[in-house]
């Protein structure tokens, strides 16, 4: 697998934490660092990818509910030709 390199600022409570993960585990600090990361990642939810929406107009119908009472549906029909 191809590796490359980054540099990152650790703050020095933080390093410390990973060094003793990583003496505890017999890994180097790098090791321990790049094992959390694929924790991490590997833990995170997956994004949606969302539809593009096609057009102003259906923007505003799907979030008309958020609106409140900062917006009007008189607003709204003027410049997307809907009304609300």
């Amino acid at each position: 697998m191809r590796s490359n390199s980054v540099t990152v600022d650790i703050p020095d409570n933080l390093l410390k934490r990973i060094r003793a993960r990583a003496r505890k585990a017999k890994r180097t600090v790098e090791a321990e660092v790049v094992s959390l990361l694929s924790d991490a990642v590997a833990s995170a939810p997956a994004t949606k990818k969302k539809t593009p929406r096609t057009s102003l107009a259906d923007w505003a119908e799907e979030n008309s509910e958020d609106w409140g009472d900062r917006i009007r549906s008189d607003d709204v029909s003027s410049f997307t030709g809907r009304r609300y």
